[in-house]
């Protein structure tokens, strides 16, 4: 049912749109009550009034993880009533819909009965503790069938042919539980493996994104917020990813795993004030996919007047509430212009670094200039001390002295 363009087409033009949400946690401390119709028409009204004049029509929906609160069937239930409503308007079916768990999702009391019933029978608990998701499980079932999340496989890999598309929905609540010391995020090598394998036959003609709840760079903050695992995550599936998208910070930042690939955070959409940064607002964000670009569009609830409205902090400026990110998937059309090979790393400081044979104006690569200081600047920095006549080297050679205004005048050249 897709719209958007192939993305390796010629067409310069947005050719795949992800309406991209996180942390809707429906229940408690949902921002727009406990029904969900609030919070989709809230959201409906304000697609309505940009796709299709600001943003083209959306052609996948991804749920980045804490679509509950405390992962209760009656939670999931307006959450299902949600994403309908959002079905029902962008005119999609429940396959454009890519969902993940996040901590929230987990079940803690099934998780403690789960504990409870193994130290009755005198046997340890087995990873993952695959009871909790009890009712995650039910919800994912709803959408996509019953093969969509087991207990034997709670993650897959979505398959988009129409828009040369592969979605791989990690499980980063592999050891989430009740227990206070089990609450970080972590994926597992088995699962990365699994989705390596997966990735690498999915083929050279797709786009391929990364969806996953927790922090995929570690930072300064909390260790329940991050991905425990995130070295391997990149080791593992970085060279097989263009793009990474993930929830949980309550805030929408972007940022780069080591070996270049995106990554674009968005914050909470419904988490009221109490379970967020104060001073950042509810959010959620558009993604456009083109051949070569990314656009990102970056939207914000404005508590004072009701509305969603453009968020400036995507902007790194501060400016804009659209704002283009680098985005080259190398498999697609033709390779040199992105750049990079299959299977072959970028190294993020080579991304801005000059073409070779490129000099910087001002800049001699004369030994000279870095022989002596010039008018009290420090060696190698400067303009040559050509360019200056008043002012004489310190070492009074007039052959030094013109090598260097030779150097300087190559370097302008």
């Amino acid at each position: 049912m897709g719209r958007g363009r192939v993305i390796g087409g010629r067409s310069s033009a947005p050719s795949v749109t992800v309406l991209h949400i996180s942390d809707t946690q429906f229940g408690q401390y949902h921002r727009f009550g406990a029904g969900a119709t609030s919070l989709a028409s809230q959201l409906i009204y304000d697609l309505r009034d940009n796709v299709g004049r600001d943003v083209p029509p959306i052609d996948l929906i991804v749920l980045s993880g804490d679509i509950a609160e405390r992962g209760l069937w009656s939670e999931f239930t307006q959450a299902l009533a949600f994403v309908r409503e959002l079905l029902s308007f962008t005119g999609l079916g429940p396959d454009k819909v890519v969902v993940v768990p996040g901590n929230h999702d987990v079940n803690w009391g099934m998780s403690e009965a789960y504990f409870a019933e193994c130290k009755g029978e005198e046997r340890e608990p087995r990873e993952p503790f695959t009871r909790k998701w009890r009712h995650y499980q039910r919800f994912v079932t709803e959408l996509h069938g019953a093969a969509a999340f087991t207990e034997e496989q709670p993650y897959r890999l979505h398959r988009f042919d129409d828009l040369r598309l592969a979605v791989a929905a990690l499980n980063s609540t592999w050891l989430e539980s009740h227990r206070d010391a089990d609450h970080y995020g972590w994926c597992g090598t088995e699962q990365l493996r699994w989705f390596e394998d997966q990735l690498r036959a999915a083929g050279d003609d797709v786009a391929r994104i990364g969806v996953v709840h927790h922090n995929a760079r570690r930072g300064p903050t909390a260790d329940n917020e991050n991905l425990r695992d995130a070295a391997a995550l990149d080791g593992i599936l970085g060279p097989h990813l263009d793009l990474l998208l993930h929830g949980h910070t309550h805030d929408g930042k972007e940022d780069r795993l080591p070996d270049g690939t995106p990554v674009l955070a968005t914050g909470s959409t419904a988490v009221t004030p109490e379970w967020r940064p104060g001073e950042v607002p509810n959010q959620y964000q558009i993604l456009q996919l083109a051949r070569g670009t990314l656009t990102r569009s970056g939207r914000q609830w404005d508590a004072s007047h009701e509305r969603w409205c453009a968020d400036p902090r995507v902007d790194r400026r501060g400016n804009a509430w659209q704002v283009p990110v680098p985005f080259d998937p190398p498999r697609l059309g033709d390779a040199t212009r992105f750049g990079r090979r299959p299977g072959v790393r970028r190294s993020p400081l080579r991304r801005n670094r000059p073409a070779r044979g490129f000099r910087r104006p001002g800049r001699a690569r004369h030994p000279a200039r870095r022989r002596f200081r010039c008018g009290g600047r420090a060696q190698g920095q400067g303009r040559a001390t050509a360019a200056l006549p008043d002012r004489r080297p310190p070492c009074g050679t007039a052959a030094l002295h013109r090598r260097a205004g030779r150097g300087a005048r190559r370097a302008r050249r």
